[in-house]
């Protein structure tokens, strides 16, 4: 409309335009240098003023709308400027009922347009428009959504038959209908008051009193439309009183009602007006047959058949109306007959110890009396009875045996009582113990040696013993198996060497560690070769040679012992072809006695004697001194080390030595000569155990304190295993163990270090391993510091993560959840690391600010903010699992 005036302020390079539009529309900004456009010059400006932006339509003033019904708004943005209209629909958060479908938008090219949207869900939500990306005034509009049709009325007062001048009633259920408001209105002969009464979820109760007798319609509307069936047509009938009629005879009283025959009793309805009486009998199992006749003007007698004993309830009605005392309560009887008990249940066979046995006692035809159950047998079982007319009974046996159950009605025994029942200790095959305990090692036993054992079954039930021997010559199944007292005795004798294996079942079921495997050796069998069996004698100082061959003699340990004039040391190496060579060199003429024994059994022909004869050889051991640290108790494996022997008074020889480590092998050693009477034996053990050194000199006998036994420690053999050494729980009982078989002899010593002190409890099992114990009072990551010998096994501890126990949302305890606001968690008893996931969202926006504090003791405070009424969806989870209830709905 013309040119605008501006303002300019001048810097170096720089210039600031400042200019005020005047009205909304399209500006044209002219930009010059030196008389020339700058680049992009001139520029387009679009000014609009949504302020001037009006829209029109329903639901603004807060009025409710109907679902599925197209709803058209007008927006008058002409005197705004240019710009583009968007409208969307907000919908309430946490709530899925809403269907979907967005508002149209039809622009009229004049400034103006059209919002057409159709609701398709009841509830609340908002519309918001925006003009130029800007809110218009007067949205969002809310918008309070309802559908008649999903409303319903139910009850007495929409029914044929209440009566004139009575107050009836009926409900509404409005859940499903949505936001609005209920009318109800009532057409008929008179003017009829209706009253309405809320009750919880969304229903509503309708209370009217007709006042005459004939037809009504009752409409009802929600927001003004009829729901489903409106209006209801009711017919109203005349008053009469029902209060007047009156009921007497034996069929109305106990005591004088029986079962299998018909009661009577009168209706007296003369004062009540004109009608008649309606009489229902119900019994324990249903409608009972009922006759009614009338005698005289207003009087009735009514018959009704009872069928079974128990409580009958007797409904009396004139005209619509139940009349006073109605129901009449009767209790029907049996007359007493004992043979009309019954009894019956999987119980009465018996069963298991410690388990449940149930029977039931049926007395509804019995008549009157009393129960009385009695049980005698091994123990006193606990009983428990239940029920009246149908008895439940329920034992529970501790001992296995026979018990006899007494059954009594009105102090006499019913059919069949005493009842004999058999309780038997439950199967367990894992509870059988073999005596001794020793045949569950592996064991050699001599041929046509019987083995004898017992197997004790006593806390193992009931079942049979089978027991097989495998051997090497497939499947015996000649086992003597005796039963006993407390189980069984075994008996058994192998005729051949060779490995064995005894299977053992109990009721069907492997017991524990079978099959047994055990070696059977013959020592007939085992073949003695050597030269010096075959000579008349052999040299002093030479070294003797025996094979002894057991490839035929079966599975065993093989032993030589030589006694002789002197001491000698004997090696034994065993082949691979199951030969066991011995070698010894004896330091004086003599006979020497070979015994040679595979376990613990004499060979044929042992003990053999060997004849020795004299050697020209100057025996000078016992001048010799052996000493050093070579030859202490405490060495460590693969670290060289070394002694000394003095041979000062010994005349000429040579100084020999052996080094036997505890596994039978031999240590290489090196011996250096100090001077003429000192030599340096210098060695590296190399295993753990205890190892031994022989020494002696000219061939002599071994010097003094000879053979020497040195222990050797070998801390890096040392092994650990366990769940105790990986990760643990707080204040539960860890376990893991430390095998020092392979690393020799040494005190074992555990140090922990952690955010809480632990003992560790190290128990010896006397078989090289050690079981060590402990409990941690507080979680993180502890150091096990493991020693042996006193060095450590390894250069850094064990690292283990001692955890809470397991996370359990379950054990989770809100307080004050439902106080909008705040509330508290208590996950004291829940496990876990203290994991907590807290969300809440209000009906439209999510919750302003959620805070969590943690008060030390895992319990936690929460606080959250919700700026809009409505409902709040709030969803609590604990290491990723829902609290108990979560999520939860809360008014604010």
């Amino acid at each position: 409309d013309g040119l605008l005036g501006y303002s300019c302020k001048t810097h170096p390079y720089t210039y600031d335009y400042t200019y005020e539009a005047t009205s909304p529309g399209l500006y044209t900004v002219d930009v010059k240098f030196a008389g020339e456009h700058v680049a992009s010059s001139p520029y387009s400006v679009t000014v609009t003023d949504t302020s001037k932006v009006h829209i029109t339509g329903p639901g603004m003033k807060g009025e409710f709308l109907p679902i599925n019904e197209p709803l058209e708004y007008f927006v008058d943005a002409q005197g705004a400027g240019p710009g583009k209209l968007d409208c969307t629909i907000h919908r309430p958060m946490g709530y899925n009922g809403f269907g979907g479908n967005d508002p149209k938008v039809i622009d009229n090219d004049d400034g103006t347009f059209k919002i057409v949207y159709t609701p398709n869900a009841v509830g609340r939500l908002k519309m918001n428009c925006n003009f130029a990306d800007q809110a218009i005034p007067s949205t969002p509009i809310k918008l309070q959504i309802f559908d008649a049709s999903k409303v319903r009325a139910f009850g007495e007062g929409l029914k044929d038959g209440n009566l004139a001048g009575s107050l009836t009633s009926f409900k509404v259920d409005t859940k499903g209908g949505g936001e609005g408001n209920l009318k109800v209105d009532i057409q008929g002969p008179g003017q009829t008051q209706v009253s309405l009464k809320e009750e919880v979820n969304h229903t509503m109760v309708c209370l009217y009193s007709p006042p005459e007798a004939g037809e009504y319609d009752i409409s009802v509307l929600w927001c003004n439309k009829d729901i489903p069936r409106s209006p209801f047509h009711v017919s109203v009938n005349p008053t009469v009183d029902s209060n007047a009629v009156v009921c007497f005879g034996e069929g109305l009283q106990s005591g004088c009602v029986f079962a299998d025959s018909w009661a009577e009793f009168t209706v007296d309805t003369r004062k009540a007006g004109k009608g008649e009486p309606r009489v229902e009998v119900v019994g324990p199992y249903g409608t009972c047959d009922c006759q009614q006749t009338s005698q005289a003007d207003g009087l009735y007698t009514i018959r009704y058949n009872v069928e079974t004993a128990g409580e009958h309830f007797v409904y009396v009605s004139f005209a619509g109306q139940p009349i006073p005392s109605s129901p009449f309560q009767i209790g029907a009887l049996w007359n007493t007959d004992i043979s009309k008990v019954k009894i019956f249940g999987s119980g009465l066979q018996g069963g298991m110890i410690n388990e449940w046995a149930e029977f039931s006692v049926d007395l509804s035809r019995a008549g009157s009396g009393n129960l009385k159950v009695l049980v005698e047998g091994p123990s006193q079982p606990e009983m428990t009875m239940e029920g009246e007319d149908l008895v439940k009974v329920k034992i529970l046996p501790k001992e296995p045996g026979e018990y006899k159950v007494s059954v009594k009605f009105s102090e006499i025994h019913i059919p069949g009582s005493p009842f004999s029942m058999t309780f038997k200790a439950p199967t367990d095959a894992t509870k059988v113990k073999v005596n001794p305990p020793g045949l569950l090692e592996e064991e050699a036993v001599c041929v046509n040696q019987q083995i004898m054992f017992a197997v004790d079954t006593s806390d193992a039930g009931d079942g049979d013993l089978d027991v097989a021997v495998y051997g090497p010559f497939g499947c015996n199944r000649n086992v003597a198996v005796r039963r006993i007292q407390d189980g069984y005795t075994i008996r058994y004798t192998p005729d051949q060497p060779g490995k064995y294996e005894m299977a053992m079942q109990f009721a069907g079921t492997e017991v524990p560690t079978s099959p047994f495997k055990f070696g059977v050796f013959d020592p007939s069998e085992v073949v003695l070769s050597g030269e010096c069996l075959s000579e008349e004698s052999v040299k002093m100082g030479e070294e003797i040679c025996l094979t002894a061959d057991m490839s035929k003699a079966g599975q065993g340990r093989i032993e030589i012992s030589v006694r002789g004039p002197a001491t000698v040391e004997v090696t034994s190496e065993r082949k691979y072809d199951n030969t066991n060579v011995f070698k010894f060199t004896p330091s004086k003429p003599g006979d020497y006695k070979a015994s040679i024994m595979i376990n613990g059994k004499h060979i044929h022909g042992s003990p053999f004697t060997i004849s020795v004869k004299g050697a020209d050889v100057i025996d000078g051991s016992a001048a010799c001194k052996a000493y050093g640290p070579g030859l202490s108790a405490s060495l460590l494996a693969n670290q060289e080390t070394y002694f000394n022997v003095d041979i000062i008074g010994a005349r000429g020889g040579k100084l020999y030595c052996k080094i036997i480590g505890p596994d039978g092998a031999e240590i290489p050693f090196d011996i250096q000569a100090i001077d003429a009477s000192r030599y340096k034996v210098v060695y590296t053990p190399l295993v753990g155990g205890t190892q031994s050194v022989s020494l002696s000199y000219a061939m002599g006998t071994l010097i003094s304190g000879g053979p020497f036994p040195v222990a050797v420690c070998n801390p890096p053999a040392v092994r650990v295993c366990g769940k105790g050494i990986e990760k643990g729980i707080v204040n539960k009982m860890m376990e893991f163990t430390v095998d020092t078989c392979k690393a020799g002899v040494g005190n074992l010593d555990i140090s922990v270090d952690g955010p809480a002190n632990i003992k560790a409890d190290i128990i010896n099992n006397k078989n090289g391993t050690h079981l060590v114990k402990y409990v941690a009072s507080k979680a993180g990551i502890y150091k096990f510091w493991i020693k042996f010998g006193d060095v450590k096994i390894r250069e850094n501890a064990f690292a283990v993560l001692i955890e809470n126990k397991e996370a359990d949302a379950s054990k989770c305890i809100l307080k004050g959840i439902e106080v909008p606001g705040s509330f508290v968690v208590d996950a004291s008893l829940a496990g876990g690391n203290g994991v907590l996931e807290v969300c809440a969202v209000g009906a439209f926006i999510p919750a302003r600010n959620v805070s969590v504090t943690h008060n030390g003791d895992y319990t936690f405070n929460i606080k959250y903010d919700i700026p809009d009424p409505g409902e709040t969806w709030i969803s609590v989870k604990w290491h990723g699992e829902h609290v108990p209830g979560s999520p939860f709905t809360v008014h604010t």
